[in-house]
């Protein structure tokens, strides 16, 4: 399966309006943070130069192309046009996370300006790649617990970025809430990635919350991006 590189913008998938308020603060948000260090300080001294970043992920196309569409219309907003002041070069594995890491170095190699790397599998291929270009992430799971930054307050190093996890707390609460609301629930199945480095944390903060409830955990375990429901016993 090939690798996707620079193409024509996507049209625009449909998806639930809470789902494309999260994608668009998160990133937006990661776009808005990076670029504007930029505009206070190097684009000042070089008003002329056109930016080079790299888009890292091993999500499919179709999963990231909410994803992409916001990061572009970002960098509009702030006065980037690929083609014109900006490049990205993207790289999108379709779920083929053994190829990050040779992605990773080829864009350390084209020196970009940054990388945006999005799945926790692709910040860990970039932060193995450079330890000099900045990256940006957006991951799941606990940044300093994956060693990813020193901490949330001071970062340091290269890494800076968001992560989609509160705490293990956040997990005792989801299956509080599903206990509450399905009174009649005899037991849960959770799915974890296991391609997501954060998988392991998640599926052991989850299987003690389930515990402290009293409710039987059933973990399905997958490489997969997407599992079947028919796994599940009935």
């Amino acid at each position: 399966m090939q690798t996707q590189r620079n193409q024509q913008q996507p049209a625009i998938l449909p998806r639930s309006k809470v789902s494309a308020l999260m994608i668009q603060h998160s990133v937006g948000l990661m776009v808005w943070a990076m670029l504007f260090a930029w505009n206070v300080s190097v684009q000042a001294q070089q008003p002329n130069r056109v930016f080079k970043l790299g888009y890292l992920t091993n999500d499919s196309v179709s999963v990231d192309m909410p994803r992409r569409n916001v990061f572009r219309h970002s960098l509009h907003d702030l006065g980037y046009i690929e083609g014109q002041n900006i490049v990205v070069e993207y790289r999108i594995t379709e779920g083929r996370i053994e190829k990050l890491a040779a992605l990773a170095e080829e864009l350390v190699r084209l020196k970009v300006d940054a990388i945006f790397a999005f799945t926790t599998a692709a910040v860990q291929a970039a932060k193995n790649a450079t330890k000099e270009i900045p990256i940006v992430f957006e991951a799941s799971g606990d940044p300093v617990a994956m060693g990813f930054v020193a901490s949330l307050a001071r970062p340091g190093g290269n890494l800076t970025g968001l992560s989609n996890t509160v705490g293990p707390e956040l997990f005792g609460k989801q299956l509080e809430i599903l206990n509450k609301s399905v009174p009649k629930v005899t037991r849960v199945a959770v799915v974890a990635n296991l391609t997501n480095g954060s998988s392991p944390e998640h599926l052991e903060a989850t299987r003690a919350a389930a515990q402290a409830l009293g409710l039987p955990l059933l973990p399905c375990r997958s490489r997969k991006l997407a599992i079947s429901t028919a796994r599940f016993p009935r």
